[in-house]
């Protein structure tokens, strides 16, 4: 199972032990490889994926990082798609996309055995006139607590009242994610449709949960055309929308 990128098929120590010293590159079958190309070309036949991001992977990271002017067309579709937030958070959307779902998405497409993807959308909800470091949105590695069962969310911002006042549906979200976890451990299949081409299944975990087929279908067609190397992102810090 990987989650976002921080995770590659590695099916053996002995993969790891020739690399330089504090560097681990991506592993299929014993052979180092690009993970695209290897599972596009079918390495790792025995492995089955549940590639995934949450939804606003980066929005806890403490940097920001800025588009291009030529990115422009696919700033405004992304500020469009989030009515009443101020450049920062938009950015912080197209890198979660650049950096974890989009080749999370290609991952899946170069795969010819099954593949299911996932996103966790639950958040604590947003508060009206609090901060924007405060309304963090499903940010990165919110869904632990939840796949192990915990439901430590004390420390996000109105994460114990939140917890007070869900905690019958929270439950049922953690525990419906365990089985879905230990489902796909025992049998390769997590409960929901594997991803393909023509529908792009996805499991939406959120309350309710749902699976939905293309979520984000705008954004992901933007980003279809390019190859990551010619959407290079440069820092910046209060350089308008325009």
């Amino acid at each position: 199972m990987a989650t976002g990128l921080a995770a590659e098929i590695v099916q053996s120590p002995d993969d790891l032990r020739d690399q330089p010293a504090g560097l681990a590159g991506p592993s299929c079958d014993g052979r180092l490889s690009s993970p695209l190309l290897a599972l596009g070309g079918g390495l790792a036949p025995r492995v089955v994926q549940t590639p995934s991001a949450p939804a606003r992977e980066l929005v806890a990271f403490d940097f920001v990082d800025g588009r291009n002017i030529q990115k422009e067309k696919m700033y405004q579709q992304y500020a469009a798609d989030r009515p009443g937030l101020t450049q920062g958070p938009v950015v912080n959307a197209m890198l979660t996309d650049q950096i974890f779902r989009m080749p999370v998405l290609r991952m899946a497409q170069a795969r010819w055995r099954p593949t299911y993807v996932y996103q966790f959308h639950w958040h604590v909800p947003y508060a009206d006139g609090a901060p924007e470091a405060q309304n963090l949105g499903a940010m990165h590695t919110e869904e632990v607590p939840f796949v192990l069962g915990n439901l430590d969310i004390n420390d996000y911002p109105r994460g114990a009242a939140t917890l007070a006042a869900q905690k019958p549906q929270l439950t049922k979200l953690s525990q419906d994610m365990m089985d879905a976890w230990s489902g796909f451990a025992r049998t390769g299949r997590p409960g929901w449709q594997s991803y393909t081409t023509a529908t792009r299944a996805t499991k939406i975990w959120d309350v309710p949960e749902r699976v939905q087929d293309a979520p984000q279908d705008a954004e992901w067609a933007a980003w279809n055309a390019y190859s990551f190397p010619d959407w290079d992102l440069e820092p910046w810090a209060a350089a308008p929308a325009s």
